[in-house]
């Protein structure tokens, strides 16, 4: 019995050890440029290489959700009222002139 209990003494510790989990920041990016457009890639492209060079990683210390509306002002509309009610940390925004 003392065995046992010996061995549960030195399993508790390793528990205590894990890492908490690291809540994943959000950011929702609402573009009002088609998704396929090669601006609107471009414009991504740069923002994931600054987030990752801030220290940034994307499905690991951050989640980014991009809404294309393609210049269609209804759909610029419902994404930014959609982008709010899921209260990210972050809206980026970026439309055409």
């Amino acid at each position: 019995m003392i065995a046992m209990l010996g061995g549960g003494v030195v399993a508790r510790p390793r528990l205590a050890a894990a890492q908490p989990a690291v809540r994943l920041r959000q950011v929702s990016v609402l573009l009002g440029t088609a998704q396929n457009d090669p601006e609107t890639e471009n414009r991504i492209e740069g923002l994931s290489r600054g987030l990752h060079d801030a220290g940034w990683i994307e499905n690991r210390t951050l989640r980014v959700d991009y809404r294309f509306s393609g210049g269609d002002l209804e759909r610029m509309k419902i994404d930014a009222q959609e982008a709010v009610g899921r209260a990210p940390d972050v809206i980026v925004v970026h439309s055409n002139p």
